[in-house]
């Protein structure tokens, strides 16, 4: 791993909870990662990501590894284009377009199969047993957990339009942080619970929200991202919904208050029945 000073940096382009993304060679970004963060998620990631490459699903091509000032840092491919969100925010009237893009892109990558990537269920179980949840609704939740099946297909763990990149040669996936391999059924039940209740990020504006919350009453979008998905792969609707109980307790861990309320009934209706 070469060792460089900070003048090697120039223009920041983001600045994100785990890292910063700065300009760096012609084609290349730099993810510099904050000193803080732990070295064993850093390594982590990286290995992820050099695997979904290797996979060949669309994402940012990771190169080396450096080190700038003593933090680690990734160089990356630059993508040239927009996030999906600002395509949105541009393009309104192509939102039926994108998710079906969206959801046959994810459908695609779940087919993938990878020995490689961490457990998708030991990661829920770690989430769901941190998160702020009545102990009976755990139990319930934790047994729920146990009785879905395993698998081994690469799973993206987030899921949704802010992690999606919009270019010439299509959607690229970014943020891979999060992914696992398991069952498909649980990374589609994590996108489908985001897009019918997921809160926007902090920095989202007013007229923004309103408008995410007006979609959601006018369109269906949940069911039109399930409809397209199905379109490329089979879909049990009885395991899926068991997914998406398990996703909102496990959702509970990242402590969104606007979410919470939504989250427990999903959960305690879904356990009720099984």
């Amino acid at each position: 791993m070469s060792e460089y000073e900070k003048p090697i940096l120039n223009n920041i382009i983001a600045k994100g909870r785990t890292s910063e993304i700065y300009a760096y060679e012609p084609n290349k970004v730099l993810k510099l990662y904050h000193s803080d963060w732990p070295l064993e998620l850093i390594e982590q990631e990286i290995k992820i990501l050099k695997t979904i490459n290797e996979l060949g699903i669309p994402s940012p091509r990771a190169y080396e590894t450096i080190k700038v000032g003593g933090r680690i840092g990734l160089v990356l491919e630059e993508l040239k284009g927009n996030s999906l969100t600002t395509e949105l925010k541009k393009h309104p009237l192509s939102i039926l377009q994108n998710i079906g893009l969206a959801a046959r892109l994810q459908a695609d990558f779940n087919s993938n199969s990878s020995q490689e990537l961490p457990l998708q269920r030991a990661r829920l179980v770690k989430e769901i047993t941190s998160a702020e949840i009545p102990e009976n609704l755990r139990s319930r939740v934790l047994s729920l957990l146990n009785s879905l099946p395993d698998d081994n297909k690469v799973c993206h763990g987030d899921y949704h339009v802010d992690n999606l990149f919009a270019t010439d040669k299509g959607l690229i996936v970014l943020d891979w942080a999060t992914a696992t391999r398991g069952n498909s059924l649980g990374d589609l039940a994590r996108t489908i619970l985001l897009i019918k209740i997921g809160a926007p990020p902090e920095h989202t504006s007013n007229i923004d929200r309103t408008i995410l919350n007006t979609g959601r009453l006018i369109l269906p979008l949940d069911k039109i991202y399930l409809k397209e998905y199905s379109k490329i792969a089979s879909v049990l609707s009885d395991q899926l919904n068991s997914w998406v109980a398990v996703s909102a307790a496990a959702r509970l861990s990242e402590n969104y208050p606007e979410e919470r309320g939504k989250l427990l009934a999903i959960i305690s209706s879904t356990t009720k029945l099984e």
